[in-house]
């Protein structure tokens, strides 16, 4: 769930909400407290840099390794790239796309499920080998049911071998991984498929204060940004003002 505080080692969930522009926790109190209420703690700066913020509302979601966007992966050009990937879902298979891979002579390890290959079952283990190619900005992603924008993606950077980089455009002196997509809170991502609502949520006090992305660069630096469109519905247009 987004917007929830968890203790991994006691398997708890505690639910995140937003106090003054803090967020707090609420946890239990000891028993026999005569209080009916909730015990309210700030989040520590760990709990901070693990929780899902998103957009500050409660979603159930899928994630890689604790982690949304999921873990970005950088190989070089040619590689042999292997991955294996563990189903720790309870009841949802699931496979993986790796979104712009030629996939020359390993069609089997496209990951569109039901079509390259059967998805991978809850509690089974399976992994994909194939070599990286081409180079550029790519990403993968969920190939089963509508899971990829509800967690299930991440960067997939492909660089150029040594003494092959480009040579056409300014050394590059900050590379900054950029992705987007839609996130409809209220409803699951089939139901937002099937209907295309397209209108304004109203701020919750909760979104108003969950933490941006932030990019720092320099002055008269060369930045690229390599922008990932990971949305299902719609399409951005994205501007850089006053540069």
């Amino acid at each position: 769930m987004s917007m929830v505080a968890y203790n991994r080692t006691s398997l708890q969930g505690f639910p995140v909400y937003s106090n003054n522009g803090t967020l707090f926790k609420r946890t239990a109190l000891p028993e026999g407290n005569p209080s009916h209420c909730c015990g309210n703690t700030p989040l520590s700066k760990k709990e901070m840099e693990e929780i899902l913020t998103i957009d500050g509302n409660y979603k159930f979601m899928y994630a890689i390794n604790n982690q949304f966007p999921g873990p970005t992966i950088v190989v070089y050009e040619n590689q042999k790239v292997k991955i294996r990937v563990y189903n720790d879902m309870a009841n949802e298979a699931v496979t993986f796309h790796w979104h712009g891979m030629f996939q020359s002579k390993t069609p089997w390890m496209d990951g569109t499920s039901m079509i390259s290959q059967c998805p991978i079952l809850p509690g089974q283990m399976f992994t994909y080998k194939f070599t990286a190619s081409p180079t550029g900005t790519h990403w993968y992603h969920s190939h089963h049911g509508a899971m990829r924008r509800e967690g299930l993606n991440g960067a997939f950077i492909v660089l150029p071998q040594i003494k092959k980089e480009r040579t056409d455009i300014p050394k590059v002196d900050n590379d900054v991984l950029f992705m987007t997509q839609d996130w409809v809170y209220k409803k699951s991502d089939a139901q937002a498929v099937a209907e295309q609502n397209w209108y304004m949520l109203h701020s919750t006090e909760n979104q108003k204060t969950v933490p941006l992305e932030m990019f720092t660069v320099k002055t008269n630096s060369s930045n690229r940004f390599r922008i990932i469109n990971t949305g299902i519905t719609g399409e951005y247009k994205i501007s850089f003002d006053e540069v």
